[in-house]
């Protein structure tokens, strides 16, 4: 038999070939295998842009309503309509406040189905409505009328949030009252650092309001004739927002001294005829020199418009 005979670029190329063609391969496999990582990574990370969005349309759906608003400030300061509802479930006859209730409470059982379906975690229901859950146990009438009108998911939800005890749940240094640039008329965004929290509405402080440039500041006093108008908040992670606040008005502890602004807790009248204790930052800097705000209404000192 006649030896047939390679000739030895040939021998390159059938070797060469294969190795190119491994190479080609596996370049294109780790390609695919990054883009595959990729698109989950893409896809995670725009899952949790729309969750955030969404829990953030619930909140809304909640804060904002005028409804829910109306049942929260009666449930929270424990007032006179909370005892009328009361009376008109124990009597079993049509009121609005309890067809308000109701709502209110619909609203709630929509949330536990929600928890319950592993659309919300407990760590969300938390964040977005601990307090007012727990209000639900605290007042031991509508705890009852719950579990008796078949809010069965609400009942359950209820479980992870137990009432406190006698005390009210609206404690020591929850609320913040505020009445300058973190009001809800600054163009600065400043506001936004009172997040996460509930607006509770108008409020009152005894003392005087200054001018001390692009903001206010507001000392205590003793003449009920002369009012701070501001607003009041339910802060929802106290900590936190203090914490920013702090930061803010430059009266951390690392701040040198004398500081501009002082956090005290002051009692505060809103508009509801109720008080309640809150923080206040009080400007700790002489005000000989600075235009005192005769009206002590920092929007209406500035005609209406925005901080700038």
């Amino acid at each position: 038999m006649i030896p047939v005979h390679t000739p030895h670029h040939l021998h390159s190329v059938s070797t060469v070939a294969p190795t190119v063609y491994y190479l080609v391969s596996s370049v294109f496999y780790v390609v695919s295998i990054a883009a595959v990582v990729a698109s989950y990574f893409s896809f995670r990370r725009n899952n949790r842009v729309r969750h955030s969005q969404w829990l953030s349309s619930l909140h809304q759906q909640f804060y904002q309503s005028t409804n829910y608003k109306r049942l929260r400030r009666i449930i929270d300061y424990d007032t006179t309509e909370l005892k009328t509802i009361e009376l008109a479930i124990e009597a079993d006859c049509a009121h609005e406040l309890v067809e308000s209730l109701v709502d209110y409470l619909n609203f709630f059982e929509f949330v536990a189905g929600l928890w319950e379906n592993d659309e919300l975690t407990t760590g969300e229901v938390s964040m977005l409505f601990q307090y007012y859950l727990t209000l639900l146990n605290e007042r031991k009438f509508l705890a009852k009328y719950i579990a008796d009108e078949s809010f069965e998911r609400l009942e359950k939800l209820l479980k992870e949030f137990p009432a406190k005890g006698n005390s009210k749940p609206k404690a020591r240094g929850y609320y913040l009252f505020v009445y300058g640039t973190l009001r809800k008329l600054t163009s600065r965004q400043t506001h936004r650092l009172l997040l996460p929290s509930a607006f509770i509405g108008k409020g009152f402080f005894t003392g005087k309001l200054y001018d001390v440039g692009s903001y206010p500041g507001a000392v205590g006093g003793s003449d009920p004739s002369e009012m701070v108008t501001g607003e009041v908040y339910l802060l929802h992670d106290r900590d936190l927002v203090l914490q920013k606040l702090d930061q803010y008005e430059g009266c951390g502890d690392a701040e040198p001294e004398p500081k501009e602004y002082k956090r005290e807790l002051v009692e505060i009248q809103l508009q509801t005829g109720d008080s309640v204790e809150a923080w206040i930052y009080l400007y700790n800097h002489d005000t000989a020199n600075l235009k005192l705000i005769e009206s002590g209404d920092y929007k209406k000192y500035l005609g209406g418009k925005k901080v700038q």
